[in-house]
């Protein structure tokens, strides 16, 4: 079985949240939302920290969101 580890660089934008799935350090997608809505849908905040569900989002499916070792 091939080992991969994915990761997801954020860019939370005044317009556009922008997102990118890397696979082993490399962009295997991109994508990106309207920043209020996806702020309003998708996140919450916790004391002083900002959660978002990305899941819930379904900007990447769980198979791109797993992490293998």
């Amino acid at each position: 079985m091939a080992e991969y580890i994915s990761r997801i660089g954020i860019d939370l934008g005044s317009r556009k949240a922008k997102f990118a799935l890397l696979v082993d350090g490399v962009v295997s997608r991109l994508a990106d939302r309207d920043t209020v809505t996806f702020y309003k849908r998708f996140g919450r905040l916790e004391g002083e920290e900002l959660l978002l569900d990305l899941k819930a989002s379904e900007l990447f499916s769980p198979e791109e969101l797993a992490t293998q070792r």
